[in-house]
């Protein structure tokens, strides 16, 4: 069983995914996941050279920060798609209340 869900974010996250950030962060989601990993298990081997010591610090920022990005919008996501759900959901107390009450005032 499938279920259509129609998810609405604010204007701010339209404007990020439609802007040249989301390519960037596109990209460099390729990088965070396998390059700089990479990169970091090699140089922890001592397969590089010293004079590429910055670039440690800049695989740990990739890593990091890249993924934030879909987090934060996947929450939004989620929160939207939560909302959704709790104005769709049936109050089911009262309508139980109601039905016991009904089926008891016949006896």
């Amino acid at each position: 069983m499938s279920e259509k869900i129609i998810v609405e974010l604010d204007s701010k996250w339209e404007r990020r995914v439609n802007s040249s950030l989301f390519w960037v962060v596109s990209a460099l989601t390729g990088v965070s996941i396998t390059y700089a990993p990479i990169y970091l298990y090699r140089a922890g081997q001592g397969g590089y050279s010293e004079s590429s010591g910055w670039l440690v610090p800049v695989c740990f920022a990739v890593i990091y920060l890249v993924p934030l990005f879909y987090i934060k919008l996947g929450a939004e996501v989620i929160k939207s798609i939560h909302a959704k759900r709790d104005q769709d959901k049936v109050d089911w107390f009262p309508l139980l209340m109601n039905r016991l009450g009904r089926l008891f005032r016949h006896r």
